[in-house]
């Protein structure tokens, strides 16, 4: 006997990062496909246009649209573009989050602001670089982060003056919930639209610390952790954690030991 299907699963199982489109660049959503589905696009650069209702909407850079599949909508290049549309997009499936993202258009339209340093952009792209790396993410987890993203871009369109966070506060960010992957500073300085000499000053000043050193005391940490458990390897463990190699994560767990061990020393008693 089948188990019945779990209302509150939500997931998104297709994406991109980076595409580039230059000409004849269209799609019409009615009759797409007998499976529903929502999709979200975010311009990275250039312009496109969605049409919902009726009425053509333009999507600048560093908003999102939302349509659904199938619908009365259509999207794609305005006419006469002037340069490429350099876009990133992901589908979501799911009958909770389908209903998320209609309430979600209801309120606000269907081209929403997403800032690139704001929680939503980042929630939007760790989505997507699950789904193009295939990572296996079980429901539940997956309707977690699915809703979490819906539920920060919900926070940030209602709340405008708090839709973009300082860079420091963007870096903090992004490091904890991406320092599994490989992540160097670089790009943690693209994320924040900063040069990489000014964003490393400015984040060491602000937080004592150079982001390469918080970045290595997050992996740690998590190193740490893995370790207690029954049968994890060193090798597992550096890699679950984001270390490039066990030598690595000895010397930053070594460096974590001698850091609490001076901070116990100097505790007043």
């Amino acid at each position: 006997m089948a188990l019945p299907k779990n209302p509150l699963d939500i997931s998104v199982p297709f994406g991109a990062s980076r595409q580039v489109v230059q000409s004849r660049y269209h799609w019409n959503n009615d009759n797409r496909s007998d499976e529903v589905f929502v999709i979200i696009q975010r311009t990275e650069h250039g312009v496109g246009r969605v049409i919902y209702q009726g009425r053509e909407h333009e999507v600048p850079e560093g908003h999102a649209f939302i349509v659904l599949v199938p619908e009365k909508s259509e999207y794609g290049l305005p006419e006469n573009p002037k340069e490429p549309w350099e876009l990133a997009w992901l589908n979501l499936y799911g009958e909770l989050g389908i209903r998320l993202c209609r309430e979600l258009r209801e309120a606000f339209g269907p081209v929403i602001p997403m800032t690139r340093t704001g929680e939503a952009a980042t929630l939007f792209f760790s989505l997507i670089r699950q789904a193009e790396r295939r990572v296996s993410v079980d429901p539940f987890t997956a309707s977690t982060q699915c809703f979490a993203f819906l539920a920060a871009w919900t926070r940030e369109a209602s709340t405008p003056a708090a839709r973009t966070l300082d860079p420091v506060q963007a870096a903090k960010l992004i490091c904890e919930r991406r320092f599994r992957e490989p992540i160097g500073i670089k790009e943690l300085a693209a994320e924040t639209g900063l040069s990489r000499e000014h964003f490393t000053r400015l984040f060491s000043n602000r937080m004592k610390t150079a982001p390469a050193a918080y970045l290595r005391r997050l992996r740690a940490r998590e190193a740490q952790q893995l370790l207690d458990r029954p049968g994890m390897t060193l090798t597992e463990a550096a890699l679950r954690s984001g270390f490039a190699s066990v030598k690595a994560m000895n010397r930053a767990l070594q460096a974590l030991a001698k850091s609490s061990r001076t901070r116990r020393v100097s505790r007043p008693k």
